[in-house]
């Protein structure tokens, strides 16, 4: 029997989401330096995770829409990060990380 989550219970997800897309050493952070070496497995993990309870279609693609656009919010605030340290690596990583994302966006986003 899988648990329906509350539209209040999906805001708290998305908001928690977003908390950890702001912050440079989470482990979404983390997940997504795994996706800048072509790794999906973290990051997917990380989704299906927060996906486990909502059987709902409409809060499922709620959830999905705002966790890639906060990703990839977080990529740009950790190339801009490395910019301004003059990362040249990281800048690159992160380049790589903007093109991975789109490819397992289809994943979810059918």
């Amino acid at each position: 029997m899988k648990t329906i989550i509350s539209q209040r219970s999906v805001q708290f997800l998305n908001k928690s989401i977003a908390n950890q897309a702001t912050a440079t050493n989470s482990s979404l952070a983390m997940a997504v330096q795994q996706l800048s070496l072509g790794n999906f497995n973290p990051l997917e993990n990380y989704l299906r995770e927060k996906l486990l309870l909502i059987d709902d279609q409409e809060m499922r693609a709620e959830v999905i829409t705002n966790f890639f656009n906060k990703v990839e919010n977080l990529i740009n605030t950790l190339r801009h990060k490395a910019a301004m340290e003059h990362d040249i690596f990281e800048i690159e990583n992160m380049e790589k990380a903007s093109v991975y994302l789109p490819i397992l966006k289809k994943k979810f986003i059918r």
